[in-house]
């Protein structure tokens, strides 16, 4: 069993790849037998099926339906198929094939969808943990945020007398004799070693997992790999040096800045209506400035001044206090929370993305207060000012909104993975899901 496969250094899902894949063709071959039945050329059967299978794809994608959390919802399933037969609708009879056929194609194409998702998805791989040092917890903790990727069965102790780090007592021990460590571990069914520290351990043990076919990796691959982010306490020289994402080339420099200007003066231009409308309802709603501004930490740990449209009333904090939003925020007013949900409040940040203050894509920038007491008390929290802060990022992604230094922690291992693995590509993808998450409003507070 191996990993998915690593685009500009970004590791990708291998259960989701194989999913998507499998999806595409099995739902390709029923579209295309659907138009193939009216008589039509092959090449037109084919043709359609591919535009309709994409489309299909592209409403479980929206709907989050490459999730597993979310695969059981019958909502999401509903919206979907509702979605995905609206789309073929208008693809079916353009292609000559009868809409009666139409229930019968997209009814078909969800059925081997539905089977296909717990025919293709693989098993989690089976892992365990060398040891028992401070660095275990943070593979504990992601292995139980993707349990989908990774299950841990348990930590083989070294030493007679091991030391085992707290908070993980729930994993059970694999005991062996000492020299027959391999041994126990091929009998447990592991597939992965992860080693926290190489150099306090036998060679021996290492080559001789490795002869047994495990696959050897340190607490930080195993983050990168699993979970696409980096606990703070497993930042060293090693991982720094082996990513790419802060040795970007002058190239790669200019392209982002220009990818940053022309998207920001595209979508000002194309947003001039909404953000015009938008301020009117902020005006006639409470009383109070349609703008506020607010000093942000940036780049090398400058700060800057970001412009918002206002969501919430203006004695929301008291002079020189910092109050993170929460859900359900009182403070926020009734136009505000739409300006939150569909995250138009953001689009005068676009400005600061023109001035260079910003990127579309990064670490989402913090206030200085914040930013003081978060450095003192998460290691690696400083790392984040190595790059321009961004409208969207990774952590933003995949942990929407922070409102706890708890929250805050999440989010940083994210933006260290980010860091770690920078590249246009990834910026690419992320401004995608970026799209989707706007769409369905995921993460608003």
């Amino acid at each position: 069993m191996s990993l998915g496969p690593s685009v500009a250094g970004h590791q990708l899902s291998a259960a989701r790849l194989k999913l998507f894949l499998a999806e595409q063709a099995a739902a390709g071959a029923l579209l295309m037998g659907v138009v193939a039945a009216s008589g039509q050329p092959a090449w037109v059967a084919f043709a359609v099926a591919v535009g309709a299978t994409l489309w299909l794809q592209g409403t479980l994608y929206l709907a989050d339906l490459y999730q597993r959390a979310a695969m059981r919802s019958p909502r999401r399933w509903a919206v979907a198929a509702g979605a995905g037969a609206a789309g073929l609708s208008v693809l079916m009879p353009s292609a000559g094939a009868s809409p009666l056929r139409l229930p019968l194609g997209v009814l078909a194409a969800l059925i081997a969808l539905l089977l296909l998702r717990s025919a293709v998805l693989h098993r989690p791989w089976r892992v365990v943990l060398l040891g028992g040092g401070a660095a275990i917890p943070a593979c504990d903790e992601v292995a139980q945020l993707h349990p989908e990727e990774a299950s841990l069965l348990g930590l083989l102790p070294l030493g007679e007398s091991p030391v085992v780090a707290p908070g993980i007592s729930r994993l059970p021990l694999i005991f062996s004799r000492p020299g027959e460590e391999s041994r126990a571990l091929v009998q447990a069914g592991a597939e992965w070693l992860v080693v926290p520290d190489r150099a306090a351990v036998d060679p021996w043990l290492l080559a001789t997992a490795a002869r047994a076919g495990l696959r050897l990796m340190t607490p930080a691959q195993f983050c990168l790999a699993v979970g696409r982010r980096l606990p703070g306490p497993l930042v060293d020289v090693e991982v720094l040096a082996s990513g790419a994402g802060l040795r970007a080339s002058r190239r790669e420099a200019a392209l982002r800045r220009l990818m940053d200007v022309t998207a920001a003066a595209t979508l000002l231009l194309l947003a001039a209506p909404v953000l015009l409308l938008a301020m009117a309802l902020v005006r006639l709603d409470a009383p109070g400035p349609v703008f506020y501004r607010q000093d942000r930490v940036g780049l090398d740990g400058r700060t800057f001044g970001v412009v918002k449209l206002r969501t919430m009333r203006v004695d929301a904090e008291r002079p020189g206090e910092a109050v993170w939003a929460q859900a359900g925020d009182p403070r926020v007013t009734r136009v505000g929370r739409w300006l939150r949900l569909s995250r138009v409040d953001e689009l005068p940040q676009l400005w600061s993305v023109l001035r260079g203050e910003m990127s579309l894509v990064g670490p989402r920038p913090e206030r200085p207060a914040f930013v003081a007491m978060l450095e003192q008390q998460l290691p690696g929290y400083r790392l984040r000012s190595l790059v321009k802060p961004g409208l969207t990022g990774w952590a933003q992604l995949c942990h929407p909104y922070g409102a706890s230094v708890e929250d805050a922690r999440h989010k940083l291992a994210y933006d260290l993975y980010y860091l770690t693995r920078r590249s246009l590509l990834l910026d690419g993808l992320i401004l995608l899901h970026t799209v989707r998450t706007v769409l369905t409003g995921r993460g608003a507070r």
